[in-house]
């Protein structure tokens, strides 16, 4: 291949993805930069949320997983619990829950972020953060019973939308369209509708108690939320908030991850040491069908592999990680890592699974040829949060 061709294909390979993830589980602690081996592969990078206590600045560390290295770390407010990034700005977003602010950043300059931190009101103790659109994202604002919206082109706070009293929002996912934003009520056991053209409520939805995560099928018809007080997973119709199943899972579901290569939804169940698989394949017979596994203690967290072949689940309990043949739904693997684990996420093309070990301010970083750790690298706090973002 000529080199004007091969620059043309890396070109074309340029793109961005991001990934939503895991559980309720946040902690802090400190050490920065290592440098180690790793693959010539494409390049993958993860987004790193370092948290180091409620009363000291946290970090964004910039992981790039082909060279299993931290490449750049940045600087956020007071207490950092969950981020997003703008797929098509390449910006990454962190809600600071004790600093009531969002830290903004370009996610692929961590040496020259160009910071900006949005200012939200006080008491509003932001604890997730959402965004399917360039103009606006959404802000859980459990400390007011809200969601805040911020405007993205002006980087400001823009309004908020009441929740009913108790609600404590505790999760958001959006449609790939743009036009719908949902919000877990955790404390009513309830589901809202923004309407995001007109950034207004226009639905509420019951759901199961405690509902704590949601995921959004790949042909977004369907919405899926796990009810962590009622130990169920409710199927929502998004085209007309209808309720289409409720589905028994195990004992206290705290997360979920929608596989779009095997149209599954897999649940992490950590009051059940166990791992749900819902098919979510409209066309199959066996359509809303769980089968359950069992993995290590207290799990928190899942990623499917892109290629299909497998799964793997973040044990807080055990410091280790399930490996989950997807052919036949059998744990065929059991690695250890860090102290509790407690997020995990795999590479676009199949080959890296990071795990961020809260209790040891570290990532172990999984080769998925060998199903082994190749290298820990020390985290500048405690790691409670990853996104993917690749390019």
């Amino acid at each position: 291949m000529s080199l004007s061709r091969r620059v043309a294909l890396a070109a074309f390979i340029v793109s961005i993805y991001f990934l939503g993830g895991c559980g309720e589980t946040f902690r802090p602690i400190a050490v920065p930069v290592v440098s180690g081996g790793g693959d010539p592969e494409f390049i993958k990078d993860a987004v790193v949320i370092n948290n180091n206590g409620p009363a000291t600045q946290g970090t964004s560390a910039f992981v790039n997983l082909s060279g299993d290295t931290n490449a750049g770390q940045v600087p956020l407010g007071f207490n950092p619990v969950h981020a997003a990034i703008f797929t098509n700005l390449a910006r990454t977003i962190v809600a600071n829950k004790s600093e009531n602010s969002l830290t903004l950043y370009t996610t692929f300059s961590p040496l020259t972020p160009g910071l900006v931190t949005i200012t939200l009101p006080a008491g509003s103790a932001p604890t997730f953060v959402a965004t399917n659109t360039a103009g606006a994202a959404y802000v859980a604002l459990s400390g007011k019973n809200s969601i805040g919206v911020v405007d993205l082109t002006t980087n400001l706070f823009a309004n908020e939308l009441a929740l009913p009293g108790g609600a404590n929002p505790s999760a958001l996912v959006g449609t790939s369209d743009g036009t719908k934003m949902f919000v877990a009520n955790n404390g009513l056991g309830t589901v809202s509708v923004i309407d995001e053209p007109t950034n207004s409520i226009v639905q509420t939805i019951t759901v199961g108690g405690s509902p704590t995560w949601m995921a959004v099928s790949s042909d977004q018809a369907r919405l899926y939320v796990a009810n962590q007080g009622s130990a169920s997973v409710s199927v929502i119709k998004i085209a007309d908030y209808s309720t289409i199943a409720t589905i028994p899972v195990g004992a206290s579901p705290n997360f979920m991850f929608f596989d779009p290569k095997l149209l599954r939804v897999y649940v992490t169940n950590q009051g059940g040491n166990s791992v749900s698989i819902i098919n979510a394949d409209p066309l199959s017979p066996s359509f809303n069908g769980v089968t359950t596994v069992a993995v290590g203690g207290a799990p928190v967290c899942v990623t499917a592999l892109a290629d299909g072949s497998r799964a793997y689940v973040a044990n807080s309990g055990s410091n280790s990680v399930s490996v989950i043949n997807t052919l036949n739904n059998t744990v065929i693997s059991t690695i250890t890592v860090g102290t509790t684990p407690d997020y995990i996420i795999s590479s676009q093309d199949s080959t890296k699974v990071a795990v961020a070990n809260a209790g040891s301010n570290s990532l172990s970083m999984i080769k998925t040829s060998t199903d082994s750790v190749s290298v820990t690298l020390p985290m500048p706090g405690s790691p409670v949060f990853m996104l993917l973002a690749q390019q």
